[in-house]
């Protein structure tokens, strides 16, 4: 196994989207790069009064959308114009979903993991 392998990422996004994966209407993450292949956990953050809410998931790598039923999955499988628009050129599936039992502070972030949201992203 790879010594300091990177297993989580830390990932801002928009209210809407963190809205959408926790109802469940949003069950991949589309990205325009691609994240590493040793990440497990996909850790989403968002700024409200100075906190990060997190939300983390079970990670999959690249591949064909099975459930076209999620938001802009159809589009990604079809290769239609509108899921460069929807995020990018990978999908994700979003296998489980968990919130922290407190927020973390972004100074915490700071102190702690050496981690300064928002960015776009952060291992």
């Amino acid at each position: 196994e790879v010594q300091n392998a990177k297993r989580d990422i830390l990932i801002s996004i928009k209210t809407p989207d963190v809205n959408n994966i926790v109802s469940r209407a949003k069950n991949h993450e589309f990205r325009k790069y691609l994240i590493s292949r040793t990440v497990e956990r996909m850790w989403y953050a968002k700024l409200c009064n100075g906190l990060i809410h997190a939300l983390i998931d079970n990670l999959r790598h690249p591949s064909d959308i099975e459930n076209e039923e999620g938001l802009a999955n159809a589009d990604f499988s079809a290769g239609r114009k509108s899921a460069a628009i929807a995020g990018g050129s990978y999908a994700y599936e979003i296998m489980h979903l968990y919130k922290l039992a407190r927020s973390l502070h972004i100074s915490v972030l700071g102190e702690r993991y050496k981690i300064s949201p928002p960015q776009r992203y952060a291992y």
